[in-house]
């Protein structure tokens, strides 16, 4: 056994009965991320938002990449969570144990943030759940308390699912899917120069199969001819498609990785010519048609209609004026999008009942500085409502 070896295999050595944790450095990101901190208070559990498409143990490594890399977009010094659970159940390090989060407003400090890598309906394995417990006891072992909150419990949001969250209220973390292939993600692409490509949510990466990947290489073979020589458009993500996915960041000035997520469609858009057009969404319909979905079109006309700057970044400024216009006051005016906040606006825009719950999928996160991310695979009724109430000059 070389050196090389060894070091991986001390990297994932067990540390409880049937408990793998993995180093930063073995997932492949930075050891040291954000300030020195100390949450000991409990867990607070999240998950992905959008689906995931589940493959071998390098690709959930990757997809922790590349979610580190989309939070230092967000501005964060990388990765918000503490550590991550994958399909496989296999703990993964993000930030670690010794570092303020950045997670979940009011608990990054506190809190230690843990996210099961799944989401939209998808069930956590047998496996994640059996390592969460495990790790429960490896974090007590170091000082970290019992509770276990979810991130809606801190912030409106849907996180961590109702799978995950009925078992945060019920304590049970048995059981669990066992079928190791995840449900098909819901791609969308956009139509460019004749051919369609993936608009990059969900990520296509190594080890990936199906149409999303033959769309891609379709995509990229458009773009350069002389791309994947050896198999073509195979609907297999191999080195060969990651290596041209890879020909296609380092042109166009993105981070070479080989991930083919947002950044990378928006490029490849680009570069087959519609930098001219106007922006095709997603979904290839205006958002402000009452679709539930929440994007930075319906962002900067709730902006234009609270007479902010209309960036489409929701930030602090624009919450205090949803705020105000909700008629709360006070305290309340924090510029922080919570369910005091979100039930408001929920009135406002003409729920009632069990609807006006405090609860808003379409809220993926809110960072340290107040920055809302949306969750533009969500629909959500306080969403489709809001369109309405924007569309009808009502808010």
């Amino acid at each position: 056994m070389d050196l090389t070896q060894l070091l991986i295999l001390a990297a994932t050595t067990p540390l409880t009965l049937g408990l793998v944790v993995e180093s930063a450095s073995t997932v492949g990101i930075p050891s040291v991320i954000g300030s020195r901190g100390h949450p000991r208070s409990g867990r607070v559990v999240h998950y992905n938002g959008g689906p995931l498409t589940w493959g071998s143990h390098a690709n959930c490594r990757a997809q922790v990449r590349q979610i580190h890399t989309q939070h230092r977009g967000q501005g964060w010094a990388g990765i918000g969570y503490h550590y991550l659970i994958c399909w496989h159940g296999i703990v993964m390090t993000g930030r670690g144990l010794h570092r303020v989060g950045a997670h979940a407003p009011g608990a990054n400090s506190t809190h230690v943030g843990i996210q099961f890598m799944l989401g939209g309906s998808q069930r956590p394995s047998a496996k994640q759940l059996a390592a969460f417990v495990a790790f429960g006891t490896w974090l007590a072992a170091r000082g970290v308390r019992a509770s276990v909150t979810g991130h809606r419990d801190w912030i409106a949001t849907s996180c961590p699912g109702a799978h995950l969250y009925e078992r945060i209220r019920s304590s049970k973390w048995g059981g669990g899917a066992v079928a190791s292939p995840s449900p098909a993600p819901p791609f969308s692409y956009w139509t460019v120069a004749g051919v369609r490509i993936p608009t990059g949510d969900p990520w296509l990466l190594r080890g990936m199969v199906g149409v999303p990947v033959r769309r891609l290489q379709e995509a990229l073979k458009k773009w350069r001819p002389e791309l994947l020589p050896r198999y073509g458009v195979d609907s297999s993500f191999g080195k060969e498609t990651e290596d041209a996915v890879r020909v296609l960041q380092r042109a166009r000035g993105i981070t070479v990785d080989g991930i083919y997520g947002r950044k990378s469609a928006g490029e490849l858009r680009r570069a087959l010519g519609s930098s001219t057009k106007p922006a095709p969404t997603p979904h290839g319909r205006d958002p402000l048609v009452a679709d539930g979905r929440l994007g930075v079109l319906t962002a900067k006309a709730v902006q234009r209609a609270l007479k902010v700057k209309a960036d489409g970044v929701w930030g602090p400024v624009t919450v205090r004026a949803m705020q105000m216009q909700c008629r709360l006051r006070g305290p309340a005016v924090d510029g922080l999008l919570g369910p005091q906040t979100t039930r408001a606006v929920q009135r406002r825009v003409g729920l009632t009942g069990a609807a006006v719950d405090g609860v808003w999928p379409s809220i993926r996160a809110v960072s340290q500085a107040g920055v809302v991310a949306f969750d533009t695979n969500a629909v959500s009724v306080t969403t489709r409502a809001l369109q309405r109430a924007v569309n009808a000059g009502q808010f």
